[in-house]
């Protein structure tokens, strides 16, 4: 998974790195329809465990009331998934991006990603949005105004877009894609596999990447939102390298290189880092679970925590790869399914984690099990929802 190549010493012209695919390469994989399924899913249980207590931006978030095994248990479960799904996400959009582009054109290559994306983004941004807030603030105890009071008097102050923040990151890739495609100064011909990176290229990609996401959250901390877009500009170093290598593995044939001996080694050493944060998180974090010099600023638990992540993000991420590649690249009715609701699930899901946090939080116990109760709730509410939007002829195009 390392952004490199091979041949000239001196390297390509950076435009010649979205040069056009050859039109011979396969056009999908299965199996990579069937992981986004599964990052859906992980989406889902991470505001879940948010939710409960763990760290992190989120809508409505229950007190755990001191209960700090629960909260260091879902902290190590977002932690690993921050590290490494929505980078992953990313991946897998610049995979299918070269093709998309030479197949229709920059026109109508950006004319579908606005319809795609930007029509679910400004339904979210306007509409689901208020709605979201609206749900905890009355849960939350903070108004007991009706929903068209509220949405009429304040929904313009809870305009956002929430977990479309990724859908607005692709469009902006994707405008990006098209102008350096345009930069060209004359036709490439196809570009023929290369050699998959070598084990000192990938370790060269992961500790430059953990040290320029080191700098750049010296000013932007994870964790750091934009308001109204967002955008958590500390996490955006991996989702550009995990975009612009997913252009690159499309283009080189790498995802298709991926075998056992070169992957075990990248998750037995992301294995290794995932072991290594509970100690981490204990020794460098005070009894008040304040995490703030892991996500930004000069110091070094600030440095190991960006060569953390990019370590888990490519290890966990060549792990999936080959997973899902080789053992769970399943076409029937049910993976077919999912697929196709997947994209709504993803969009619609706070509509149903913030009223079943609610619900599932009046049975007593600790934050963990609320947890490990909510996430298949909300996973199953989200993708029936999702079902349903996609069977509307208004919406089949979009979604």
């Amino acid at each position: 998974m390392a952004s490199v190549t091979t041949g000239n010493p001196a390297g390509p012209r950076l435009r010649d790195r979205f040069a056009p695919v050859d039109p011979l390469a396969p056009r999908r994989q299965d199996y990579l329809d069937n992981l986004r399924v599964c990052l859906t899913m992980l989406v889902i249980m991470h505001h879940c465990a948010i939710a409960f207590g763990a760290t992190g931006d989120w809508v409505f978030k229950i007190d755990p009331r001191g209960a700090s095994l629960s909260v260091l248990a879902m902290t190590l479960f977002t932690g690993i998934n921050q590290a490494f799904f929505m980078s992953l996400f990313f991946g897998i959009s610049g995979y299918f991006t070269p093709a998309a582009f030479d197949r229709n054109g920059s026109t109508r290559f950006l004319r579908s990603r606005l319809v795609r994306l930007g029509v679910p983004l400004l339904a979210y941004f306007f509409l689901i949005n208020p709605t979201v807030n609206w749900m905890a603030l009355r849960f939350e105890g903070v108004t007991d105004t009706s929903y068209a009071f509220f949405m009429g008097t304040y929904g313009f102050r809870f305009f956002g877009l929430g977990v479309t923040w990724f859908l607005f990151a692709l469009l902006l890739f994707a405008f990006g894609y098209a102008v350096m495609r345009r930069l060209r100064e004359a036709p490439i011909p196809p570009q023929r596999p290369r050699p998959f990176p070598s084990h000192l290229a990938i370790f060269s990609f992961i500790f430059g990447l953990g040290v320029f996401t080191y700098f750049v959250r010296t000013w932007f901390p994870a964790g750091q939102v934009i308001p109204y877009v967002n955008l958590n500009v500390g996490e955006f170093p991996l989702y550009l390298a995990g975009w612009i290598v997913g252009i690159q593995s499309w283009r080189y044939g790498w995802i298709e290189m991926i075998d056992y001996s070169r992957m075990r080694v990248w998750v037995g050493v992301a294995v290794l880092a995932i072991v290594l944060m509970p100690p981490m998180i204990i020794l460098g974090v005070d009894v008040t679970m304040n995490f703030d010099e892991f996500f930004g600023g000069w110091g070094p638990l600030a440095f190991l925590y960006s060569l953390w992540q990019t370590t888990v993000f490519v290890g966990v991420s060549l792990g999936l790869l080959y997973l899902f590649r080789v053992h769970l690249a399943g076409t029937g009715p049910l993976p077919r399914g999912l697929t196709r609701t997947a994209y709504a699930a993803y969009i619609v899901h706070p509509l149903f984690v913030v009223p079943l946090t609610e619900l599932v939080v009046q049975f007593p116990t600790i934050p963990l099990i609320h947890f490990m109760l909510l996430f298949p709730l909300a996973i199953c509410a989200s993708f029936f929802a999702g079902a349903l939007l996609c069977r509307l002829p208004v919406l089949k195009r979009i979604l």
